[in-house]
């Protein structure tokens, strides 16, 4: 926000997976579940800034952390989504 300014943060666009490491880098996404990213950290975060955008899930199977993702938020935000 201090770099960007708040009107950057009302129109986020990132990308999102877990990441398996290796000597050179990178090697794969992975589910969320199975990395060690910490996905609550994000999401409290990004509402403790009232960020808005969209989220784009690259890790595999795209769908499920798409619900994990979206469950989370409504778990932490207390926001509920249509079924």
């Amino acid at each position: 926000g201090k770099a960007l300014g708040a009107q950057a943060l009302k129109s986020l666009s990132c990308h999102l997976s877990g990441i398996e490491y290796g000597e050179k880098g990178e090697q794969k996404h992975l589910p969320l579940e199975e990395s060690d990213f910490d996905l609550d950290a994000l999401l409290r975060a990004l509402q403790d800034f009232s960020c808005r955008g969209r989220i784009l899930i690259e890790g595999p199977p795209m769908e499920n952390d798409a619900l994990l993702v979206q469950e989370r938020w409504a778990a932490l935000s207390g926001e509920s989504y249509p079924e």
